[in-house]
């Protein structure tokens, strides 16, 4: 930065170059490894997102109720909700005007990332759901319609 410029100037030029990713690369090499540390990613493969640990915003692995595990309860005509034979819980789908008396949240599971593929699959969150029947304690009318 040129010394002439006023306070107002290099404001602005700073500002012009975190709109870049060279300049963002370049504003990174004033400030200690301390205070704009260097990512960390790693990648998740049950989320399958890429996370940094060292940030309590990423630390969280979520994963919404998947649907071919969830199906409609109904209490009379007017009340229902979902039901998740993965987690055994009720939920109400977001932006769906519906009204029902459970609602555990939007979560299905929510823990630790993990990088390790065999427990991926031996928690087998990509299998068909009539390849669980062991794992889960399904109603059996339920189980007919995924046949």
């Amino acid at each position: 930065m040129d010394s002439r410029l006023s306070g107002d100037e290099i404001h602005r030029q700073l500002e012009a170059s975190c709109k870049t990713v060279v300049g963002l690369r370049a504003l990174t090499t004033i400030f200690p490894k301390s205070i704009v540390p260097v990512p960390q990613t790693k990648y998740c493969v049950r989320c399958k997102k890429n996370y940094d640990g060292r940030y309590s915003e990423q630390k969280v692995c979520r994963l919404r109720d998947p649907h071919q595990f969830c199906h409609t309860e109904w209490d009379g005509s007017k009340v229902s909700w979902e039901h998740c034979y993965r987690c055994d819980g009720d939920f109400i789908i977001p932006d769906f005007y519906r009204k029902g008396p459970y609602d555990v949240g939007e979560w299905c599971f929510q823990g630790e990332h993990t990088q390790d593929k065999a427990l991926m699959e031996e928690e087998k969150w990509n299998a068909d759901p009539s390849d669980l029947l062991y794992l889960f304690d399904y109603d059996r009318k339920y189980l007919k319609d995924l046949k």
